[in-house]
């Protein structure tokens, strides 16, 4: 209603007004948006998870209530690949026991990797409960338990000092009942450990108002620590730091922590790292994965910022499902980028450039650099492209067995059969090939070219250069 009446007030306007008025607006749609109102993301921003974009709140409630009041389980992980955002959900977690389960639950995070260099990451675990509580009975117990874990001298702190390998030949040199009388001193120190733990648990918990039933430890970034820390870590959780009164929430990409395991001490004994971690925790959370849905929601949040008028880019939801982009953290590097020299380029070429490739040359540029550099290189790159979409990905590897370059240079590259199906993807899309045949590819090449070159050329002067 509110339209038809502009409509009816803007045409009893004059020729010359209607005339004017128009070019206004052509000139409003030409300029750039405020830089300083760039819907940038960053990893680092404190989101609170009313703001987050994925709406994953529902799945950090899950994960709240299921630690909060399940007694029988005692060791979760929040599963996930590098930058699928297990840091920032997991944040969400604790904010959200602190909030709505701090009666029952007491949480402490903790951050292994930070210590990764010192010979014992127990230690500055039991040391961060400093502060916890007060009075000299607790200082001793705090004390009594760091002494313990540095002198434990058990298996676990062992191997973690000279490395399994080592400590297997050593044990086989060691008369059976040496062996014997060490393990048994070994295991009630353990033993005793695992009662000054639960006994330290205990008091921090009464020290609370109200007090709390159980201590719920949230720790980050296991994945990115050596295989030996991680196995001394989960050791140490399994024979001494798991009591009735804790829980351990794990942060990790367990296929990085499986296949680290079997790296280190595969060969020379039967562990399995997939077994391990199963047999260690309890429950595991796998962290949703769509990347459709997810650059779609991104793509929603994104276009507010973006200056060139009159361009559609839908394309590039399923352009993340087809390279399966499960990085949270990627997938804002590639949209920052590019809304920020989509910007910078508009104001050096007035929309001189067409914005689906742009995204397409940024995406390239952060998934397949060795593809985006060939494409940079080669001296008729929309020929390239062209080459790729007309061609059958066997059909390229066996023209590349005879030797001819360019096949052999572009199977080469690492994922060239995925980079295939996206090159496919987006000229069918953006140019409408879908029914062109290899013998009519040909004809569409120059509109390529007039579209890829200015596009590639604003690229190369301005977004390799920002954000490394």
């Amino acid at each position: 209603m509110l339209d038809k009446q502009i409509e009816d007030e803007y045409l009893k306007l004059s020729p010359e007004l209607q005339d004017s008025l128009y070019k206004k607006a052509q000139e409003k749609l030409k300029q750039p948006q405020n830089p300083q109102t760039l819907p940038l993301q960053d990893d680092s921003d404190s989101l609170p998870i009313s703001e987050d974009k994925l709406n994953r709140k529902q799945f950090v409630e899950v994960i709240a209530e299921q630690i909060a009041t399940n007694p029988k389980f005692h060791t979760y992980s929040i599963d996930g690949p590098w930058g699928s955002g297990k840091t920032k959900l997991m944040e969400w977690v604790k904010e959200e026991l602190d909030k709505k389960y701090g009666d029952t639950v007491l949480t402490e995070w903790f951050d292994p990797w930070k210590y990764e260099s010192m010979k014992n990451i127990i230690f500055p675990l039991i040391e961060q409960l400093k502060g916890k509580a007060k009075g000299k009975d607790f200082d001793a117990k705090i004390n009594k338990m760091l002494l313990a874990s540095i002198l434990i001298g058990g298996s676990i702190f062992t191997i973690k000092a000279v490395g399994i390998k080592a400590y297997l030949e050593y044990i086989s040199k060691i008369p059976i009942d040496k062996i014997k009388g060490k393990l048994q001193s070994d295991f009630q120190k353990l033993s005793k450990l695992q009662e000054d733990f639960q006994d330290l648990v205990d008091y921090i918990l009464k020290a609370k108002t109200p007090q709390p039933k159980k201590m719920v430890f949230l720790i980050d970034d296991l994945d990115r620590c050596s295989p030996e820390n991680v196995v001394l870590l989960l050791e140490s959780i399994k024979n001494f730091l798991g009591t009735e009164k804790t829980c351990f929430v794990f942060a990790i990409d367990k296929r990085i922590i499986s296949q680290g395991i079997n790296h280190k001490y595969g060969s020379v004994t039967d562990i399995d790292g997939s077994e391990y971690l199963e047999k260690i925790i309890q429950f595991s959370f796998e962290l949703p994965s769509d990347p459709e849905k997810y650059a779609f929601e991104f793509m929603r949040f994104y276009e507010g910022g973006i200056a060139s008028p009159g361009y559609n880019i839908q394309f590039i939801p399923h352009l993340f499902a087809i390279a399966n982009v499960r990085s949270v953290r990627l997938m804002k590097k590639i949209f920052n980028r590019f809304i920020l020299l989509e910007n910078l380029s508009y104001k050096a070429y007035q929309s001189k450039f067409d914005l689906p490739m742009l995204f397409f040359l940024t995406f390239l540029y952060e998934c397949y650099p060795q593809f985006y550099q060939m494409i940079l290189e080669e001296s008729a790159p929309a020929q390239i492209l062209a080459l790729i979409r007309v061609n059958t990905y066997n059909d390229m590897k066996k023209n590349a067995q005879n030797n001819e370059y360019f096949y052999e240079k572009f199977t080469n590259i690492p994922q060239s059969q995925r980079i295939k199906i996206i090159v496919d993807y987006y000229l069918n899309t953006h140019f409408n090939l879908r029914d062109v045949r290899s013998g009519e590819i040909q004809q569409h090449v120059p509109k390529i070219h007039a579209i890829l070159m200015p596009s590639l050329k604003a690229f190369s002067m301005y977004g390799t250069t920002m954000m490394e």
